[in-house]
């Protein structure tokens, strides 16, 4: 699968009011948010998290933080595949990992983890998992290595244990 990834902070006003707000009729903001957002179910604070921390930082475009996304569907109208990405000195996370239930069994979700690992310039990246969802990311995890490194009972969910691999997470963080 050919797929192409774009990096939000890479996105210019232009080009998201003439393309994406003329084929969404949103912007990419709200568009990559309504996604995702059904996680605010499992991951509390995820839409502060996401409209104050993280989207911020991406337009800021310091490298702290990425989001890629991908297109399918005709005229590339179905956000595809969505990761939010963290990169500093002491942490390279991917966030969150989201393939469109549509477009899942094509190869996309090993081609956006590349994608994650090129930009966060590890083969190793932090990310978490949570046991309602293990099922999904298996295959990934034992064909590219991935190492549990902590079991988090209780972390971002109550009565959810939420996977660490490839590093450790600090004391759990709180958002509004």
């Amino acid at each position: 699968m050919d797929t192409k990834f774009f990096k939000v902070s890479e996105i210019r006003p232009e080009q998201v009011k003439e393309y994406l707000v003329s084929i969404f009729g949103v912007k990419i903001q709200d568009k990559v948010y309504n996604q995702l957002k059904d996680l605010v179910n499992d991951y509390p604070g995820f839409d502060y998290w996401f409209n104050n921390i993280v989207y911020p930082d991406v337009i800021r475009a310091n490298g702290n933080r990425e989001i890629l996304f991908s297109f399918a569907g005709e005229n590339n109208k179905v956000v595809s595949s969505i990761a939010i990405l963290k990169k500093t000195e002491t942490e390279k996370k991917i966030c969150t990992f989201r393939i469109n239930e549509e477009c899942r069994s094509q190869g996309l979700g090993e081609a956006l983890l590349k994608a994650c690992m090129v930009y966060l310039e590890t083969d190793k990246p932090i990310i978490t998992i949570s046991d309602l969802r293990m099922d999904m990311f298996q295959k990934l995890l034992q064909k590219y290595n991935f190492k549990e490194m902590q079991k988090l009972p209780n972390y971002y969910q109550d009565g959810s244990i939420e996977h660490v691999y490839n590093g450790e997470l600090g004391s759990k963080v709180s958002y509004k």
